[in-house]
């Protein structure tokens, strides 16, 4: 009972309470409209999206943007039935009701990018043009197939629909680049020629002091020359080095005209020659002409001039002989006496045999007149004998005289006479001195033989008298040496 008095006190209070929630609840969702009005009035009515087909492309957009919707993706498409830049579809369709704000795609009558890959430029600049697009960036690039100022590629690629004005680029052919050959050997330049499309034209030699045998000088056109496919590239291969001639020049020129044509001077050696003047080349290895490496030597010999024969000794024709066969000339011919030197034979030379001399130089010949009587009047007997053996003589006939000039045992003349040439061996005769012979005088007047005396180179001695029953007065009685006898002068 007591609980039921206190429901039926509250019942009013809770009536009360369940009013003020209904209100409460009322205004939540009022506020909650309120909100969402404010917040997403798009969500409070929609939007029916318009029929736009067959509507130009910036009539539909404007449309769309003034009926509260968004321009979604515009693509262009090909439909013959449709003009050129209006719609051929949109998405979503006529009809439909959107929230504000929903974008709305189109499709676009548009254009069909031409094909113009291999056509020429300007043929390809008209072809885009006629379709009613504008030409874009416009490049080149090599091509080993298509030809120069032809079109190579193109962006959009043939075909491709696209919006009316839209640009299109496209890539020329400058042809085929031409390797670069030079330094290579020929087959591996013809194979690079070959590979690249283009065809190995005419082929050459010539001599280079630098590029290898057999490997390529040069090449026409140069490399990177943008040329048509199939065109021909002409090459110049290497012979080598050419060496020059260097016989007959010296040997710094001959060192100058190796190493300037690229080679280097090998092994010099010398030699005699009877025609190359002194440092001048007489030969060389390899032989002038021959195509070698750059960088080969070349070894040459030098002339020493002509070396002098020995002619000593021989008799005067086969010497002169020897000298011209020498290439040399006969220079001054003198004669001299000679102890052992056979007349007519060399006694020396100028130059000595052996010396380098120049192709032509005079070699001058001392000839021998054979020994030369020596002198030896005056000479005791034996020094006399002594001189005419050492000069290559012999003694000959021996004999005396008197003379009152040369002493006792020496001589008085020889023959042949001092000076004289003669065949080695001949024999000089010699006349020895017996003294001076003394005058018979016995008989003379004294004054008669004093005279007799001192004519005769001698001297007067003591003079002493006597009588004498047979000699007359003041005449000589006697005489001592006594007349004949030889004595010194």
């Amino acid at each position: 009972m007591k609980v039921q008095h206190l429901n039926g006190l509250n019942l009013p209070h809770q009536k009360l309470q369940r009013g003020r929630k209904l209100i409460f609840l009322w205004m939540v969702v009022f506020v909650s409209l309120v909100f969402l009005n404010v917040i997403f009035p798009a969500t409070a009515r929609a939007v029916e999206v318009p029929d736009f087909i067959g509507s130009p492309q910036a009539t539909a957009e404007s449309d769309i943007i003034n009926i509260g919707l968004t321009v979604g993706d515009v693509t262009a498409a090909i439909d013959g039935g449709v003009p050129i830049g209006n719609v051929i579809n949109q998405d979503p369709a006529a009809g439909i009701n959107v929230v504000p704000g929903s974008p709305v795609d189109l499709v676009i009558s548009g254009v069909a990018v031409p094909n113009v890959v291999g056509v020429t430029q300007g043929n390809a600049q008209t072809a885009i043009t006629n379709a009613g697009l504008t030409v874009g960036t416009v490049t080149t690039a090599n091509s080993a197939t298509v030809p120069i100022g032809n079109v190579i590629s193109q962006t959009p690629a043939a075909g491709t629909p696209v919006f009316q004005g839209n640009a299109v680029a496209f890539v020329v052919s400058v042809g085929i680049a031409v390797p670069n050959v030079v330094g290579l050997p020929q087959g591996t330049a013809q194979s690079a020629i070959t590979s690249a499309n283009l065809a190995v034209g005419t082929v050459t030699i010539a001599n280079s002091t630098t590029v290898a045998i057999g490997n390529v000088i040069s090449q026409n056109p140069a490399a990177g020359t943008n040329v048509a496919a199939g065109s021909a590239v002409a090459l110049v291969v290497s012979l080598g080095a050419s060496v020059p001639n260097v016989v007959g020049i010296t040997q710094g020129n001959a060192q100058t005209a190796i190493t300037n044509a690229g080679l280097t001077v090998g092994t010099v050696t010398s030699a005699n020659s009877a025609t190359v003047p002194i440092g001048n080349v007489i030969s060389q290895n390899p032989a002038a002409g021959t195509n070698v490496e750059p960088g080969s030597t070349v070894a040459f010999v030098v002339s020493l001039g002509t070396a002098v024969p020995n002619v000593v000794g021989l008799t005067q024709s086969a010497a002169q002989t020897a000298i011209t066969n020498a290439g040399l000339t006969v220079g001054a011919i003198t004669t001299a006496s000679h102890p052992s030197v056979p007349t007519g034979n060399v006694i020396s030379q100028n130059p000595g045999a052996g010396s380098n001399v120049a192709p032509g130089s005079a070699v001058a010949l001392v000839v021998s007149l054979g020994p030369a009587v020596p002198n030896v009047v005056g000479l005791t007997q034996s020094a006399a004998q002594t001189a005419i053996i050492n000069a290559g003589l012999t003694v000959g006939a021996v004999t005396s005289a008197n003379s009152q000039s040369v002493p006792i045992g020496s001589v008085i003349s020889q023959t042949p006479a001092p000076g004289t040439s003669v065949t080695a061996g001949s024999a000089v005769n010699i006349v020895v001195s017996l003294g001076t012979a003394v005058p018979n005088v016995v008989g003379l007047t004294q004054a008669a033989a004093q005279t007799a005396i001192t004519n005769v180179g001698l001297t007067v001695g003591a003079v002493t008298t006597s009588a004498s029953a047979t000699v007359s007065a003041g005449n000589v009685i006697s005489q001592n040496p006594t007349a004949g006898s030889n004595v010194a002068p």
